[in-house]
């Protein structure tokens, strides 16, 4: 005779299996599910303005559709997120390094702290000086300046009489090809930019013309820390009508909160010399580095995307004309 647990074993070994398969082990035994931990792993680019603003890309795992980022505690914008990809537009911050916290809507979070070896850095733009150098007759300049830490852009603005032409030579670096050349009246006024440029004690910046000059024409010398070249853009040239004291503005589309805005201003008297303009004021936002009578060196950083109206103006009747140039310098 067979015994019936013998025949029943089987059936209830199927039904146990069926259960645990309709039902789950976990649910069966008490057990929790277990979640997969929300990793943040990096974080690009890995520096930015203090203005917050700028486009960053958020790398992890076991992100949600609607997830919350924040920089130190302060909420980002996100514009995107996948399971493994969050676009964020950064807050505002002060300088320094920062965490990335990543919070899912059921409270699982992550973090990228600010010790990790990939980490996010504020970091506000700084203008290390501008000099304004007249050219010698011979047809050469020359500017010497102290770099420290790390690598900078030098930007460099030529004003010189037409049928001759420049080159630019720096220490430690290499300058392009000028990003924007214009002529008004008898005279070129050209931009050229040096990326990367190492530090020195003694970094020597070299302009020399093609053949020598008996006008006036100078070169202007300034040093940023913590900008690139990636997107530089020009404003056309503008003349105002004679007698008038405010150059006519120029408006630039700023793309990005962290858009660095650098112009010259040339004033010329009614009998076309270069000299004895008096002084020239900054447009409205912008902080004059340097001023040397007809030429004036102003720059200013952005704090949002959109319009930027450049303007400058003299401390009396302006017999002469204008001209003005403005160059957006977008940084990391």
């Amino acid at each position: 005779m067979i015994d019936a647990f013998v025949l029943l074993t089987p059936v209830l070994l199927i039904g146990v299996i069926a259960l645990l398969g309709f039902v789950g082990c976990n649910q069966i035994f008490g057990i929790e599910p277990t979640e997969l931990e929300l990793e943040v792993t990096g974080v690009s680019p890995t520096s930015g303005p203090t203005q917050g603003g700028q486009q960053v890309i958020v790398t992890g795992s076991q992100f949600d559709q609607s997830p919350t980022v924040t920089f130190d505690g302060v909420a980002a914008t996100v514009t995107n997120a996948s399971p493994n990809i969050i676009v964020v537009q950064t807050p505002p911050h002060g300088s320094g390094a920062v965490d990335i916290v990543v919070t899912n809507p059921d409270g699982n979070t992550g973090t990228l702290h600010s010790t990790d070896p990939v980490h996010y850095t504020y970091a506000a733009v700084t203008n290390q000086g501008t000099v304004i150098l007249p050219g010698s007759p011979a047809g050469s300049a020359q500017a010497s300046v102290a770099i420290s830490g790390s690598p900078k852009l030098i930007v460099v603005t030529l004003l010189y009489e037409t049928g001759r032409t420049a080159s630019l030579t720096v220490t430690g670096g290499t300058f392009g090809q000028p990003v924007k050349s214009d002529l008004w009246s008898s005279y070129k006024i050209e931009t050229s930019l040096a990326t990367a440029v190492q530090p020195g004690a003694n970094v020597v910046v070299t302009a020399t013309l093609s053949s020598a000059t008996v006008n006036f024409w100078f070169m202007c010398v300034t040093v940023y820390d913590n900008a690139d070249q990636n997107a530089p853009f020009y404003t056309p040239n503008s003349l105002s009508s004679i007698s008038s004291t405010t150059i006519t503005p120029l408006t630039i589309q700023a793309m990005d909160a962290s858009d660095l805005i650098y112009s010259v201003v040339a004033a010329q008297t009614a009998g076309g010399s270069f000299i004895n303009m008096g002084s020239l004021s900054a447009g409205s936002g912008f902080q004059a580095e340097q001023n040397m009578g007809s030429i004036l060196i102003q720059d200013m950083q952005t704090s949002m995307a959109g319009p930027v109206t450049v303007d400058a103006g003299t401390a009396g009747t302006n017999t002469g004309r204008w001209y003005l140039m403005g160059l957006g310098i977008k940084h990391a």
